[in-house]
């Protein structure tokens, strides 16, 4: 919905800002750092994507069987209801197979969260790891939103 979209969009604005506050305020700013800000900002921007995405399908596939079930008491031949359901089937497979990649890539990222949350705090900078800290639970909240809507 448009609600979780102005959602991710202002996480996503939350997240980086406070890393950009962080990193400024911790390090001397260089080109490195700018970088390093730039390319932050487009890995978490694209991670919040997958996280929204999982939740559009989800609710996509919901709307779907909802729309099909709500339909069922009307006056329709079996022939039409059987054609219905084995597109609905279809279109439910191939959301599968996308939201099984966007579970898969996000584990992973969420894995390499925890690797780089590692790498800072090994580097002394224990405050830089909050804005990780908050993206790598969107990722599971994701996951789990999905899967209590399906």
């Amino acid at each position: 919905t448009r609600q979780d979209g102005v959602k991710t969009a202002i996480l996503w604005l939350l997240i980086v800002a406070s890393r950009v506050c962080l990193s400024i305020l911790l390090s001397t700013p260089s080109i490195m750092t700018a970088v390093h800000l730039t390319l932050y900002s487009i890995s978490t921007a694209t991670l919040l994507s997958a996280c929204f995405m999982v939740m559009r399908s989800a609710r996509g596939v919901s709307a779907m069987v909802n729309n099909f079930m709500s339909q069922l008491p009307g006056q329709r031949s079996l022939n039409v209801v059987k054609q219905e359901w084995i597109l609905i089937a279809a279109c439910m497979r191939r959301s599968c197979v996308s939201l099984q990649w966007c579970f898969m890539s996000l584990a992973i990222a969420l894995a390499s969260l925890a690797v780089l949350a590692c790498v800072d705090l090994q580097n002394g900078n224990g405050w830089a790891v909050l804005p990780n800290i908050a993206l790598g639970c969107c990722i599971p909240a994701a996951m789990i939103a999905a899967a209590l809507i399906t």
